[in-house]
């Protein structure tokens, strides 16, 4: 099994909506729901700082990851730099 972990700094303003598209049934996941070999996401937050985000991604193996970014790069590439500062 694969995890990738993104870390997100989000700004105040954008928290609720960060939230609804990166955690259980968001947009990030419905990107990849589909995919073979996507096994799902965990959205977490750091208490300390409230603005700090893990989104972690867990996949059977690098090849069915590479292969469903590649077939949705366009949606994949959108969704990330919507919440980059």
């Amino acid at each position: 099994m694969v995890e990738v972990v993104w870390e997100y700094i989000v700004r105040d303003q954008a928290r609720g909506q960060f939230e609804l598209a990166f955690g259980p049934g968001g947009a990030w996941s419905k990107l990849f729901a589909k995919s073979p070999g996507f096994r799902g996401t965990t959205l977490m937050r750091d208490l300390k700082n409230t603005r700090r985000y893990l989104v972690i991604e867990l996949w059977n193996d690098e090849t069915r990851r590479v292969g469903s970014i590649a077939e949705q790069q366009a949606e994949y590439t959108e969704l990330q730099n919507v919440f980059d500062e």
